[in-house]
């Protein structure tokens, strides 16, 4: 990761560890402590995105995920940076 890029990953991590709100700490002690996360993932952590919710959220550019290629059934398979769903849940829904 360059320099640069880890920097800027770190300081949106910092501001995301600071949760002011019980959901979405529940929903963050749901997810796989893993950097990257699936669709799957957030849906099941959130119980109230839909999976074509999340799709559209990527799409449309609301959500950041890199399309690491393409599922069986021609769908892209995504990764979402777990820093990425954090802010995008900050905005959105704190």
């Amino acid at each position: 990761m360059p320099e640069a890029r880890q920097r800027d990953f770190l300081v949106e991590l910092e501001d995301a560890k600071r949760v002011d709100s019980v959901e979405l700490q529940s929903i963050l002690n749901r997810l796989p402590a893993r950097e990257e996360l699936t669709v799957g993932d957030i849906v099941a952590a959130t119980g109230s995105l839909s999976a074509p919710t999340v799709y559209g959220l990527i799409e449309s550019g609301q959500l950041k995920a890199r399309n690491i290629g393409t599922k069986k059934d021609g769908r892209p398979c995504y990764r979402i940076p777990r820093v990425s769903f954090i802010m995008y849940y900050k905005n959105s829904f704190v």
